[in-house]
């Protein structure tokens, strides 16, 4: 480098650094940030105030911006030289050994079968030299060799000096191979190790734990929504709830997954509900109430006792009406999967006095995720993707490449450059498993979300009947809205409480559908309203 180009790299140092603050902004680490361009500023005003500063941290620069060259420089060499080793040089070196002659055969100037004594490999001294070999050399331990002839003017005609012997041909070969297959291995552990370190860093994010990072990153956002942001409580909530979603879990038939016990300081399920809010127990016996619904009727960003069963319980006892409530909604769960537990619960004998429903965002949601014209599940594609597995592990004959492809497959997906360049990471909008995504107009998933939606009524309807339960539905609310359209084209029974949040969307919705538990108040209060008189009369029927 210049002085000239010295002078402009020490200037432009200060604007990496402004750069670096930037992205630390980005990133949210504002304190760090704020560190950097106080660093920048100081380093600024002392270069202006202290000439003696200002060359010492120009040269101080100059040194810098060698060794950063250096090591760039000398880095990007050996990456370069290493792809091409393995691309080029590897592979052509691989389809000519085969072509080389003599790959096995006697050393040249070796007469016989190639066996070469141990001794005959050092010629005899030229007769101009008064030394020998070394006493030994040749002959048995600690014995002189042969006697020789005295040295004269002219080589002995009957002894003369051995030809120099080569050394076999495809020792050095073997070398070579064994350092390349070296060199290869080397790489190849090298790009694992990178992998290994990209992705227990965070630094590139491979197909290993997405699921993991998607729960995490919706809770986050989801938990720091104003609404909640500044509960107490939050944080412990919001791990306690990732815990929860990634707990993991048996296969349930029909429902796929299912109720799981869990354990925290504000979010407790059984085996079979989330815990609610238990009212004081008053005289007679409590009326039953059964709640499904999918993760708003659970409660996802409230407490066990403030979800909306837990206030439809409080409004029961404000009231004077001994109620219990069991809250059966879970996270993902659609009407069809729904309707099938109430089946499974009914079928074990339990008895209700009365079986709310509160859907609708989960039906649209699962036809955009996977249009199907039949019942289906938030999940399908990953149900799909093991049965598909399961096949060709389990049920086809191995082909001649199998084994290599899934080698291929499980190095690609650890592959340290394969991170680097993007190409571990699955497109999240590609098929998965096998399981081909039907598109369709969102006419058409709005026409399969309510022909379902339906069916799921009629079987509930079915199943009550069975019991003597009375069953009601309820259409949920979402910050966007519904169509009216779509409003108008719900099943006979649905009661539209869609509206019950209008105008105080920002204040209580924690994302498109959620809501605190203010928000969970106002729906418990809107259910009231309509099972409230019914509850109050089934009461009253059973205190005579």
């Amino acid at each position: 480098m210049t002085s000239g180009s010295h002078r402009w790299f020490a200037r432009l140092a200060p604007v990496g650094g402004l750069v670096v603050a930037a992205v630390l902004v980005v990133r949210g680490h504002l304190w760090l940030a704020l560190a950097m361009a106080a660093l920048v500023f100081a380093l600024l005003q002392a270069r202006l105030v202290s000439p003696r500063f200002r060359g010492w941290f120009e040269a101080t620069a100059t040194r810098a911006a060698h060794l950063v060259a250096h090591v760039v420089g000398t880095g990007l060499s050996w990456f370069l030289l290493s792809v091409v080793f393995v691309a080029i040089v590897v592979p052509v070196w691989v389809l000519t050994v085969p072509f080389h002659r003599r790959r096995f055969g006697r050393p040249r100037g070796v007469k016989g079968d190639g066996w070469i004594t141990r001794g005959s490999a050092v010629s005899s001294p030229p007769s101009h030299r008064t030394f020998g070999p070394e006493r030994g050399f040749g002959g048995s331990a600690g014995t002189p060799t042969e006697a020789r002839a005295p040295a004269t003017d002219e080589p002995a005609r009957d002894n003369p000096p051995s030809a120099p012997v080569r050394p076999p041909r495809w020792s050095g070969r073997r070398h070579r191979v064994l350092v390349g297959f070296g060199v290869v291995l080397a790489l190849l552990v090298a790009d694992l190790a990178l992998g290994a370190v990209l992705s227990a860093t965070g630094v590139r994010e491979g197909p290993r734990g997405d699921t993991r990072r998607q729960v995490e990153q919706a809770v986050s956002a989801t938990m720091a929504a104003p609404p909640l942001a500044d509960e107490p409580w939050v944080e412990e909530y919001r791990q306690a709830l990732i815990d929860y979603q990634l707990g993991g879990g048996t296969y349930t038939p029909f429902l796929v997954r299912g109720p799981r016990a869990f354990t925290s300081e504000s979010l407790n399920t059984t085996e079979d509900e989330r815990l609610s809010y238990t009212p004081a127990a008053g005289e007679g016996e409590p009326l039953r109430v059964a709640f499904f619904g999918g993760s708003v009727m659970f409660g996802v960003g409230q407490r066990d006792e403030h979800t909306i069963p837990s206030e439809v319980a409080r409004l029961a006892e404000e009231e004077g009406i001994a109620l219990e409530v069991d809250n059966y909604g879970l996270p993902g769960w659609v009407s069809w999967q729904e309707v099938q537990y109430l089946e499974r619960l009914l079928a074990r004998g339990d008895q209700y006095d009365l079986i709310v429903f509160y859907d609708g965002f989960n039906e649209l949601l699962v036809q955009g995720t996977g249009y199907s014209p039949d019942p289906t599940h938030l999940g399908a594609d990953v149900m799909d993707r093991f049965a598909s597995d399961y096949h060709a592990e389990h049920e086809e004959d191995p082909g001649l490449w199998d084994g290599a492809s899934e080698l291929a497959t499980a190095y690609r997906r650890n592959s340290g450059i394969a991170l680097l360049l993007g190409e571990a990471v699955p497109d999240p909008t590609a098929s998965q498993g096998g399981l081909r995504r039907a598109t369709a107009t969102p006419e058409e998933q709005a026409d399969a979300a309510i022909d379902i939606y339906g069916r799921a009524i009629a079987l509930a309807n079915a199943l009550g009947d069975a019991h003597d339960t009375p069953v009601r539905f309820f259409w949920q609310p979402a910050k966007a809205g519904w169509p009216d359209e779509l409003i108008d084209r719900l099943p006979d029974g649905v009661i539209d409480v869609s509206h019950a949040l209008d105008g105080r969307e920002d204040e209580v919705y924690i994302d498109e559908v959620h809501t605190d538990e203010v928000g969970a108040r106002i729906m418990a209060e809107a259910l009231w309203a309509e099972i409230g008189p019914e509850l109050e009369a089934l009461s009253d029927d059973a205190e005579r």
